[in-house]
C-alpha cells in the first residue's frame, strides 16, 4: 500500500509530466502554424495551406504534425515538401532579388519617361 508521501509524489510527477506534454503539443501547434502559413497549397492559386479546405492541403497539415511529432524541424519539414513539389510550392520563394524585379522595372520606366519628357519639353 502506498504512503500519503508517495501519492503526492506520485500525483506531482503526472502533474509535471502533463505540463512538459501540454508545453510540446503547444509548440508542435505554433511550429505547425507556421509552416502552414508558408507553404502554398498545390491544388490552388497563391494560398497557404492554412486557408486552404482542399484535400490536398488537409493532407499536408496532417504531414506536417506527424513529421513535428516524429520530431523533424521546420526546415526538414519544407526541404520535403520542395523536394515534391519544387520551389514553387513556397509562397515566398528563397531568392528574394526575384520579388523586387518588378518594382525595379517599374521604377526604371518610370525614371525613362520622366527623362523623356523632360528632353521633349526643352526641344520646344
Amino acid at each position: 500500500m502506498l504512503t500519503t508521501q508517495e501519492i503526492k509524489g506520485l500525483t506531482t510527477t503526472i502533474n509535471e509530466s502533463s505540463d512538459i506534454n501540454e508545453k510540446s503539443t503547444e509548440d508542435i501547434r505554433k511550429r505547425a502554424e507556421y509552416l502552414y502559413e508558408i507553404l502554398r497549397c498545390p491544388t490552388c492559386q497563391n494560398i497557404p495551406i492554412k486557408d486552404s479546405h482542399s484535400e490536398m492541403a488537409e493532407l499536408m497539415k496532417k504531414i506536417i504534425l506527424e513529421k513535428l511529432q516524429e520530431g523533424w524541424n521546420e526546415k526538414q519539414i519544407i526541404d520535403f515538401f520542395v523536394q515534391r513539389y519544387g520551389d514553387e510550392i513556397l509562397l515566398y520563394p528563397g531568392n528574394a532579388i526575384l520579388n523586387y524585379i518588378p518594382f525595379l522595372l517599374f521604377a526604371i520606366g518610370l525614371i525613362s519617361l520622366i527623362i523623356i519628357i523632360q528632353k521633349t519639353r526643352r526641344t520646344k
